[in-house]
């Protein structure tokens, strides 16, 4: 029992009442879960002291405590749900590691990486709504060579972590010209890696688009998504989070990209920029 060892401290120069208080107001945030285990444990290291011999009524109200104290932190020790342990249900988040050096932005890659191909190891439909997810940020110093590699490993890991064998859905934003515009290799490199990775692909271009949202279904029609604080191109190289969506945002969310598909141009084959009617009929004309 933790207050048996906390008794041998110094005595408290709080009076009964202010005990009391302290007491219900741990009592509340260990109820409510506002504090960490660990963190409730210190407080009450902090404020409860050899208070069990001078008064009854105080140290029922520890022993309480103590009980309630001891089955959080022996019987259920916070995990991270993105880490193996905890609810699937609950919105749980990741912040990705992030910062301005290569070391940096590929360790926020990878440790994001690894999350999401684990989490759709067992998909069988992967859909990506991200305006920018066939967009790399080119450097001023890269040759035409280096930007070519670079544009391969961008389109292979981002396949990777997507998988084999299952299909995916991308619905994006890509105008003729602008900082949405994707080059002609990134399109070539695109339909090239899925033929290899064995996807079927479906490319849904919109004329608008904000979200950064991956959605997952199973074989039996389960679905489970989540939300990205950054397009893929922007992981890295700044903090930011993977935020589970509830199951009951994921159905209302739906509705939207239902509304997105039809709003959009579609391309079974590769990504392509999303063409105006009038730009349309002026080359059909």
């Amino acid at each position: 029992m933790y207050y048996s060892t906390f008794a041998k401290t110094q005595k408290s120069e709080a009076n009964d009442e202010e005990l009391t208080c302290k007491i219900a107001e741990i009592l509340r945030d260990l109820n409510w879960k506002h504090y960490f285990p660990r963190d409730i444990e210190e407080y009450f290291e902090r404020y409860i002291y050899d208070v069990f011999h001078t008064n009854r009524r105080l140290s029922l109200q520890l022993e309480e405590l103590d009980k309630k104290l001891s089955r959080t932190i022996n019987i259920e020790p916070f995990h991270c749900p993105l880490n193996g342990g905890g609810s699937s249900t609950s919105p749980t988040e990741l912040i990705v590691a992030g910062g301005s050096s290569n070391s940096a932005i590929e360790k926020g890659r990878k440790q994001s990486d690894t999350i999401l191909k684990k989490w759709l190891e067992n998909s069988s439909k992967v859909h990506i709504i991200d305006p920018y997810i066939f967009k790399r940020s080119h450097s001023k110093k890269e040759t035409k060579d280096e930007s070519l590699v670079l544009d391969r490993k961008y389109i292979e890991d981002l396949l990777d972590v997507i998988g084999r064998d299952k299909e995916v859905d991308f619905i994006y934003k890509s105008k003729i010209s602008g900082d949405t515009k994707i080059s002609p290799t990134i399109a070539n490199i695109v339909e090239t890696s899925i033929s290899k990775q064995n996807l079927k692909a479906k490319f849904w271009v919109a004329p608008d688009l904000h979200d950064r949202i991956w959605i997952s279904e199973d074989s039996k029609g389960n679905t489970s998504a989540k939300v990205l604080g950054t397009s893929r191109d922007g992981i890295g190289k700044r903090p930011t989070y993977i935020l589970d969506m509830p199951p009951e945002d994921i159905r209302e969310y739906w509705k939207y990209v239902k509304h997105l598909k039809e709003i959009s141009q579609k391309n079974n084959s590769r990504p392509t920029h999303y063409k105006p009617e009038n730009t349309k009929k002026t080359e059909n004309s």
